[in-house]
């Protein structure tokens, strides 16, 4: 029910933006940062692997990670 009230405000709004200055222009402006911003959320992405102790152990970028995990923790302490 509320997208359906969401839309209906859409449809109000749509034609008093067109009617207004820059009308066209702005709807389609609005237009492309949305699908720019579908597309970005859409587009898959590679995820590093997972560390083992041993790992993140070696790894000075695992160092820094566990660095940063205590640093965390002592804040959340105050």
């Amino acid at each position: 029910m509320r997208h359906l009230v969401v839309l209906f405000i859409h449809f109000l709004a749509t034609p008093a933006r067109l009617l207004g200055p820059g009308g066209v222009r702005s709807l389609a402006a609005e237009s492309l940062l949305l699908k720019h911003q579908l597309l970005i959320v859409n587009r898959s992405r590679q995820r590093s692997p997972n560390l083992s102790a041993r790992g993140t152990a070696f790894l000075p970028a695992g160092w820094h990670s566990w660095c940063v995990q205590l640093v965390r923790f002592v804040l959340q302490l105050y």
